[in-house]
């Protein structure tokens, strides 16, 4: 219910900030651990935060909802980040994309 627009950020994008709308209250129905469901009411910066994680679910970053002028004031931030992953690889200190891919489809594998 309701919209609000706030600046909002994420961990996997650190100093990477954008204003979002996003719904200002939610209703979350879902299953405890135990397969017990239910039901939550957030507002506020829980709602938001709920928002955020459930769209890293589907595959979503914050900036990918950015409108085209705001996602214009990220590209160089991003293009810093793709550098940084890539020194990051060449120096070892980040796994090769390949053996990464390996062990997420293990973790499917066994999760999934």
């Amino acid at each position: 219910k309701g919209i609000v627009e706030e600046e909002e950020g994420c961990l996997s994008l650190p100093g990477l900030y954008g204003k979002l709308k996003r719904a200002e209250r939610v209703r979350v129905r879902a299953l405890e651990l135990n397969g017990e469901p239910f039901d939550l009411e957030a507002e506020g910066l829980m709602a938001r935060a709920i928002q955020h994680e459930f769209d890293h679910l589907q595959g979503i970053l914050f900036i990918d909802k950015l409108g085209p002028l705001a996602k214009l004031s990220v590209v160089a931030k991003i293009k810093e980040f793709e550098r940084n992953y890539r020194r990051g690889q060449e120096a070892g200190e980040i796994p090769p994309n390949p053996e990464i891919e390996r062990v997420l489809v293990e973790i499917e594998a066994t999760h999934g």
